[in-house]
């Protein structure tokens, strides 16, 4: 991938994923369009040198994409290595006994509604992932009836694709048509997910079907 960096700190990559998305799996283009990331005015420029000081926000990362986070951990800016968010917005409803309730507020042991062999069941959340983001950007879809997901581009539906893959007029589930589906920005500081204790590990938000990341399977 062709990338140009300048002396303000801005990254520009000629990239073949639609808005420029930074995952693996994405909406291809072709041909390839430029795509430029600014500097956060907190980060220093250039880049910081691992273990020099620092006393910014844990939750900020300086680092030129989301597969090398530069975070300010205990007074230190440290490297590290992470799979790119590909979970939901935190205010994601997903269906438990006691009705729909935001992704963000779930924990482990919480109850919620899955899919196994049996057909639809009540499990335990065995597993819950939150990962803070810069500059992301998600797949906003519309569903006929009205509701409203957004989720990043990487992650699985129930049945073996990705958010990447839907399109308008094409089926998110069974029962629920896609109206639209376009990447946007994001506008929350992190992306969330849940791992129910079922054979699928798949859960339903905004009333439709889809997977989990945190499933073996989904790696």
């Amino acid at each position: 991938m062709l990338a140009c960096w300048y002396d303000d700190g801005t990254i520009c990559r000629c990239m073949p994923c639609l808005g420029g998305s930074e995952y693996p799996i994405c909406q291809t283009i072709d041909p390839p369009e430029w795509f430029c990331k600014e500097r956060d005015a907190a980060c220093p420029n250039p880049m910081p040198q691992a273990g020099t000081s620092c006393d910014q926000s844990p939750e900020l990362s300086c680092g030129p994409s989301c597969e090398l986070p530069i975070r300010c951990q205990e007074g230190t800016w440290q490297y590290g290595q992470e799979m790119c968010p590909i979970c939901a917005a935190p205010d994601t409803p997903i269906a438990t006994p006691q009705g729909e309730r935001a992704i963000a507020e779930l924990a482990p042991g919480d109850l919620v509604y899955s899919v196994d062999a049996s057909g639809i069941v009540v499990v335990p959340i065995v597993q819950v992932g939150s990962t803070p983001v810069v500059n992301h950007r998600v797949v906003h879809v519309e569903l006929a009836g009205g509701r409203v997901l957004e989720i990043s581009a990487g992650h699985p539906t129930a049945d073996g694709r990705t958010f990447a893959d839907l399109l308008g007029g094409g089926q998110l589930d069974p029962n629920h048509t896609i109206l639209s589906a376009e990447m946007v920005e994001y506008a929350h500081a992190r992306t969330y997910d849940i791992l129910p204790g079922s054979s699928t590990g798949t859960y339903f938000a905004g009333g439709a079907l889809i997977g989990s990341t945190l499933a073996p399977h989904a790696r």
